[in-house]
């Protein structure tokens, strides 16, 4: 592996910044994400938001969070679960 040269406080953070502008792109209008992985919705708002708390974007601080735990909120099931199958994956978020 190459390390790149210059500032690696500043590559970091550079790095840092582009993951969280594409976390707030990738965000769908329901407030979900779309994971590439497994049962994906409920992952992908999982790791988002826990992404996005990191750098300090809570609910009470950022509208992409709040949207996140709202979408999260909404698909819980009345176990207080969030289980996902395979047929999740046909409704649109």
């Amino acid at each position: 592996m190459t390390i790149p040269s210059g500032n690696l406080t500043s590559i970091f953070r550079n790095s840092i910044q582009k993951s969280i502008e594409y976390l707030h792109r990738a965000q769908l209008p329901s407030g979900g994400w779309v994971g590439s992985w497994g049962i994906c919705f409920t992952y992908a708002a999982q790791f988002a938001l826990e992404s996005l708390s990191l750098v300090g974007e809570t609910y009470e601080t950022s509208e992409y969070s709040r949207k996140g735990c709202e979408f999260l909120l909404r698909h819980q099931r009345e176990d207080g679960g969030w289980g996902e199958s395979w047929e999740v994956r046909e409704f649109s978020p």
